[in-house]
């Protein structure tokens, strides 16, 4: 995938050549303002979200990871039923033509390190990443690419998950810091370390 392609799913990305990089920032690309996300919880009745670790965790847009070789974008695609990717800046520097960092309708950026400044999440070397699935898929998601999880496993222990539908609230995509539960229908598509 280059960098002015459009969104893949994370198989296609090369999910290899993130090994041994180093994370340098992980930025929420909110595509809506605390107050629409707020607005959201009272709909859905979900007020325990109203705090800006879940706004960052759960609002609608993109997870950006700036590595020191690379930097891209996640989100997720119901119709794909799987997490996607896109490259945003390529190896060489090089933006893609819609850079995300520059995009208008991105309200809110908010850089993990302004929420959780001892993470352990920054400045580390990514040391495994694991594409997920689920067990029980039915039919119409076998047919589908169905990677619902991207584990990235770092040097120091330390883990995250970004997440296409597996939580059991009603936020669909998100990022789940160490000590965030998973589904037990949840398995290893494929592994790289």
């Amino acid at each position: 995938m280059d960098r002015d392609s459009v969104y893949s799913i994370p198989s296609n990305i090369r999910v290899k050549n993130l090994i041994n990089a180093r994370i340098k920032d992980i930025i929420k690309c909110s595509f809506e303002s605390y107050k629409e996300y707020e607005s959201y919880l009272i709909e859905c009745d979900l007020r325990e979200y109203n705090n800006m670790e879940s706004y960052f965790k759960y609002s609608y847009g993109a997870i950006l990871i700036l590595l020191d070789n690379c930097e891209l974008s996640f989100s997720s695609a119901e119709d794909l039923n799987s997490l996607i990717a896109r490259y945003e800046k390529n190896v060489d520097g090089a933006e893609g033509e819609q850079y995300l960092m520059n995009d208008i309708d991105v309200l809110d950026k908010t850089s993990i390190s302004q929420l959780y400044p001892n993470s352990g999440l920054v400045n580390q070397r990514v040391s495994g990443v694991d594409i997920l699935t689920r067990d029980n898929l039915s039919p119409k998601e076998k047919g589908l690419p169905s990677e619902v999880g991207l584990r990235f496993k770092l040097e120091n222990g330390y883990s995250f998950i970004l997440a296409h539908n597996l939580t059991k609230n009603s936020f669909v995509f998100s990022i789940l810091l160490d000590g965030s539960k998973l589904p037990e229908n949840v398995i290893i598509k494929q592994s790289y370390s």
